[in-house]
């Protein structure tokens, strides 16, 4: 670009030559290097506090990827195979072939599901799914989880009317589990106790009328800018 500029060749003309745009070539002429693509700032990685027990192996003559990522699971390491892959072809570079991982350097276990995915797995249960298997383990392994489960299990089953339990009933029990999650819910479903038990027992709700009001809103954000209140009243209207 400097010598293109040099010569006298505008900047349209440097940009098109080049492939580039022409507002990098305005920025580029003002300064005096180009950008630093590769700064080379170490950050830092899961592998620094293990930096001597690798050198250390490295040192000793062993190559073998797969049995630096072993010593290191002995050492206390949770990352991934790749990631020592990577520090040590930075260390000593690569000449390995390619090959299929051996599944013993795969890292134990599965990874814990999250409190909302599991949420789901209670709110909808689907039987002989890993889902239900899932939640079985965990019942039988932890009994304060099994506890909170079956409290949010009677709890559905009270807005689903599906079981008689009255709202005072329901929350003395999840006091007395002691959890202080349930313990928050039940407080604040009993500061509007009158709400909460209409809802469970009365045939009426405000389902249609929440309906409504979301698909007036997604016709609205469909139309705005592109039409008038007669075309926007004549498609709340229509029941299509």
């Amino acid at each position: 670009m400097k010598e293109l500029l040099a010569e006298g060749v505008s900047c349209r003309e440097v940009a098109r030559r080049l492939g580039s745009d022409v507002e990098v070539v305005l920025r580029y002429r003002r300064v005096d290097r180009g950008p630093d693509w590769s700064p080379g700032r170490p950050t830092a990685t899961a592998l620094d506090p293990f930096a001597a027990v690798i050198a250390e192996w490295v040192a000793s003559g062993n190559r073998t990827i797969t049995d630096v990522y072993r010593a290191l699971m002995g050492e206390g390491y949770t990352g991934g195979y790749d990631a020592v892959r990577r520090y040590r072809i930075r260390l000593i570079g690569s000449s390995d072939r390619p090959r299929r991982r051996d599944a013993s350097t795969r890292p134990p276990g599965r990874k814990a599901p999250s409190a909302r995915r599991l949420s789901f797995r209670v709110v909808n249960p689907k039987e002989d799914r890993h889902s239900a298997r899932v939640l079985k383990h965990l019942r039988e392994r932890n009994a304060a989880v099994h506890a909170a489960v079956g409290a949010a299990e009677e709890l559905m089953a009270m807005v689903r009317r599906r079981q008689a339990t009255t709202l005072v009933d329901w929350a003395a029990k999840v006091v007395a589990l002691g959890d202080p999650d349930l313990r928050n819910l039940a407080g604040s479903l009993l500061t509007d106790a009158a709400a909460v038990r209409a809802a469970m027992t009365e045939p009426r709700s405000n389902g249609q009328v929440e309906g409504q009001g979301g698909r007036r809103k997604g016709i609205k954000r469909q139309m705005f800018g592109r039409a008038g209140m007669k075309l926007l009243r004549a498609r709340v209207r229509h029941k299509g």
